[in-house]
């Protein structure tokens, strides 16, 4: 025991200096994983902690290349008085010049102005695929989040690429209160307008609220699709802003030989990985994933007529965070957006497949779309 108690010891002093690449040898300290000793600066990153979160396994990564960077996880369920303390206590420490949340949840406001108001100089950015990203743009320095807005345009203009005649949008009340979801669907119906596809809007159980939860919601998607198909052929397109319910949306538009141009939250790791039972291991291999999809898809002859992202958005996020609030730390930019070093480093990251413009009222918030990649 006394052995074991010895060789601990050594490896909590066996902290690397710097900031230089470190490898799978980061020493993690009590509740955060990465944060070398005698570093100039720390940059935290919180994400939610979801076993399957993608967002987890890059904030991972970049703890693990370089000591400047810690991690912090949250529960699915977190309060907003969580959120708060996370961020407070992160800010305790003099040495943590940049917070990058991923995603922002409840409290995050809150949170953002508690911070700055013992610590101004923190540099906020958050990571919003919520309702209320323009809002949480008014405290936090920088936002991003996907182009829920033209998204629906380009959703519709994929469906066009594929062939598509109708257009059918499943969701319910609950998803419609959402602002983006909402604005997302009018650009869905005025597309299809110009482009003569059939809009249709069918209403799918809520998995919170239905007698039988995300079983009758499930089920209920797989046998509509079949009788979408009969009524108005294979040249109909499936969208459904219920995630939970895509891998079934998946399994009945392979059944019925119909389009499904994307997602609601397009992403290679999305519905596709699970139906197919393709292990997405740490969430590094984008390309291996799509390649291995798009194989599994032409088995069943559908080649053309199923697409997503190349991308996972949650991974853009942690790496554009943590590159910007690198950049910060070193003064190459200050706590006003830089956008032109923002656009260089989104770019970069995203291998020019990925477009970003600011929100008309909230210049600090950057919304993003990728190119397709057809399946």
């Amino acid at each position: 025991m006394k052995k074991i108690l010895c060789i601990l010891l050594c490896l909590l002093v066996l902290v690397p200096a710097g900031c230089k690449k470190t490898g799978e040898n980061t020493v993690l300290t009590p509740g955060v994983e990465g944060g070398g000793a005698d570093v100039p600066y720390k940059i935290a990153v919180v994400t939610g902690d979801t076993v399957y979160s993608e967002a987890i396994f890059e904030a991972r990564r970049q703890a693990a290349n370089n000591p400047c960077i810690i991690t912090r996880t949250f529960p699915d369920d977190m309060s907003a008085e969580n959120t708060i303390s996370i961020c407070t206590e992160l800010a305790a420490d003099p040495l943590v010049k940049s917070i990058v949340f991923v995603r922002a949840v409840a409290g995050i406001d809150e949170a953002v102005k508690k911070v700055k108001a013992a610590r101004p100089d923190i540099l906020f950015i958050a990571g919003a695929d919520t309702e209320d990203a323009g809002f949480v743009a008014q405290t936090a320095d920088l936002v991003m989040t996907q182009d829920m807005y033209n998204m629906g345009t380009e959703v519709i203009n994929e469906a066009y690429r594929m062939g598509a005649k109708t257009f059918i949008h499943y969701t319910f009340a609950r998803h419609l209160l959402s602002e983006p979801v909402l604005r997302r669907r009018e650009a869905m119906v005025k597309r299809c307008e110009e482009l003569g596809i059939t809009f249709i809007d069918v209403t799918s159980p809520d998995p919170h609220t239905a007698e039988g939860g995300g079983g009758e919601s499930r089920l209920f998607v797989e046998e509509d699709v079949s009788t979408q198909v009969g009524d108005y052929g294979a040249n109909t397109a499936f969208f459904s802003t219920d995630c939970t319910i895509h891998t079934y949306l998946i399994k009945a538009v392979l059944e019925n030989g119909a389009i499904y141009p994307q997602q609601c939250c397009p992403n290679p790791f999305h519905g596709y990985t699970a139906y197919f039972g393709i292990d997405s291991g740490e969430y590094n291999d984008p390309a291996g994933i799509l390649r291995e999809t798009s194989r599994q898809i032409a088995a069943y002859g559908m080649t053309g007529r199923m697409a997503t992202w190349p991308l996972s958005p949650d991974i853009l996020m942690v790496k554009a965070g943590v590159t910007y609030a690198l950049a910060y730390c070193n003064g190459e930019v200050g706590l006003e957006l830089d956008r032109e070093k923002f656009d260089s480093i989104f770019d970069s990251i995203s291998d020019g497949r990925a477009s970003v413009r600011s929100m008309g009222h909230a210049p600090n918030c950057l919304l993003f779309l990728c190119e397709y990649y057809m399946l």
